[in-house]
């Protein structure tokens, strides 16, 4: 089973995005063709096109591999240079084509290729080798409507998903699909930030209890320390410079199970996380959840909180988008 906190956390994305994240904007222009940053809203992208790039333009330019900056300005008057980077693009199935090569590179430090190999072995870590070991796989399924220890509502729907599985992984070594986790921490060490992001997402394989009070010690302990790694790994990618960790850190100053509950902490990761996506053209994502945090603090929390929110804005390392 999931943890619970992991679930909680997955839930407050999918409630927090209600707009995609990259939508087309223009910015203002001065005198001399220079675009002309507004507080709040305008901003100067240096690139091969000025302005904010559409979801078309934006494959482009992670076509071209090339990082994207615009140079603008906050609501609470912090001047800001946001860099988009190129999307760390994962290999498509079959996985095997692709694994020798990522391996080898691996194996030389290229944290992005660690990323990537992490990833490719992950998505293949209980997928069988043998035919035979995928029939009994399936028979397995339909006769106990589960597979990888979770419920199934449609078998048969099932039974091409774990058959594609097999052919997406053919080629990819069985002993080296149990090394997953290990890439991705390895990448993470080396300070890639889609992969400090993304480790919690990639837990290590064992039983998980969903709820605090069916733990037993073992389980309870385990817990604990993949919450502390997630705080190390998404706190160095915050100081980094990335505005995905602000909204992850402020989900979790409202998550009781990662901690004390602190909203002055969550209005401040949220706002910052806020002003940057507006500042690069963005639509508002956490509108809700800022006026719902902001309607419990008192004014004297709430000047804290707009404090901390520049402070984090006037990192040297902001802004880095990943995503």
């Amino acid at each position: 089973m999931i943890p619970k906190w992991l679930t909680w956390f997955a839930v407050l994305i999918v409630v927090l995005v209600t707009a995609f994240w990259f939508m087309n904007r223009t910015p203002t222009t001065s005198e001399g063709g220079a675009t002309k940053p507004e507080a709040g809203t305008g901003a100067a992208e240096h690139g091969d096109q000025a302005g904010q790039l559409s979801d078309s333009d934006a494959g482009q330019a992670l076509a071209n591999d090339k990082p994207k900056v615009i140079e603008a300005v906050s609501a609470s008057g912090v001047a800001l240079r946001i860099t988009r980077r190129p999307r760390v693009e994962i290999p498509e199935a079959p996985y095997g084509e692709a694994y020798e090569e990522l391996h080898q590179n691996a194996e030389n430090a290229d944290a992005e290729t660690q990323y990537k190999l992490g990833q490719i072995l992950y998505r293949c870590r209980d997928v069988p080798v043998q035919a035979s070991e995928l029939k009994a796989q399936i028979d397995r399924m339909y006769q106990t409507r589960r597979s990888g220890g979770w419920e199934v509502d449609d078998p048969v729907t099932e039974e091409k998903v774990m058959r594609q599985n097999y052919e997406n992984c053919d080629g990819v070594p069985l002993e080296a699909r149990e090394d997953y986790r290990s890439w991705l921490q390895r990448a993470a060490e080396s300070g890639l930030l889609e992969a400090q992001l993304n480790l919690m997402y990639h837990l290590p394989k064992g039983e998980y209890c969903q709820f605090l009070a069916d733990c037993s010690e073992d389980q309870k302990a385990l817990m604990d320390q993949l919450r502390k790694e997630a705080r190390i790994h998404v706190g160095r990618a915050r100081e980094a410079g990335s505005v995905e960790a602000l909204r992850t850190i402020g989900g979790w100053a409202l998550n009781e199970e990662m901690g004390t509950p602190d909203e002055v902490e969550a209005y401040a990761m949220f706002s910052a996380y806020d002003q940057i996506q507006k500042a690069a053209g963005q639509p508002g994502e956490v509108d809700a959840m800022l006026a719902s945090v902001k309607s419990r603090l008192r004014p004297v929390d709430l000047e804290r909180a707009e404090e901390k929110a520049r402070e984090l804005l006037s990192n040297p390392n902001c802004c880095v988008l990943t995503r």
